[in-house]
């Protein structure tokens, strides 16, 4: 299953995608700056957007 994490440079974010990761889901990180998203710890993706669009 794949799961989206909306403000992955966030508090919550930076939480959620790790415990993802850690429960076999795929992961795509969508931020702002994605370089800040920390390194990929198995099916991770990163994306730059916001929620709003483009």
């Amino acid at each position: 299953m794949r799961i989206v994490v909306f403000g992955a440079t966030g508090s919550v974010g930076r939480s959620l995608a790790p415990q993802a990761l850690e429960q076999g889901l795929q992961v795509t990180a969508l931020a702002r700056s994605p370089p800040k998203i920390g390194p990929p710890q198995g099916p991770f993706d990163r994306r730059a957007g916001r929620h709003l669009g483009p």
